[in-house]
């Protein structure tokens, strides 16, 4: 009997602590009017960076996982330039916060076309964020 009050309590904390990881604010509510938004990749046909609004009326990608993906394959030269020139740790879903900060502070003599990549790295970090807070 205790063996499976035990068992029942350990399956509903491991319920419990799944739900939590899967924020509410990642959750698509409805459209986004995506005029305002800067970045290349808002233009984009690619269906990873589409945009819907969260529970809080800020922007999210539809599919968080799709659009991570396809951000580091499109902006690789963005953010390897990022990363060299702050002399940052490798960005992942977790640690991308000064990534987001200074790739729109890249220092003079930067090449135009990576700047601006660095600052579509940036404006993709600012919507990827609205998921998580």
């Amino acid at each position: 009997m205790k063996k499976h009050i035990a068992i029942t309590l350990l399956l509903a904390c491991v319920l419990l602590l799944a739900s939590c990881t899967n924020s509410k604010y990642a959750r698509v509510v409805g459209d986004y009017d995506t005029s305002a938004l800067k970045g290349s990749f808002i233009s984009s046909d690619n269906e990873a960076y589409q945009i819907g609004e969260n529970s809080l009326g800020r922007p999210v990608f539809r599919d968080t996982e799709k659009a991570w993906e396809a951000f580091i394959k499109d902006y690789a030269v963005g953010v390897s330039a990022i990363q060299a020139a702050f002399n940052l740790d490798l960005i992942s879903k977790q640690d991308y916060r000064f990534y987001s900060t200074y790739g729109l502070d890249m220092p003079e003599g930067t090449d135009a076309a990576v700047e601006e990549q660095c600052k579509d790295v940036s404006y993709f970090l600012q919507i990827y964020k609205n998921s998580f807070r």
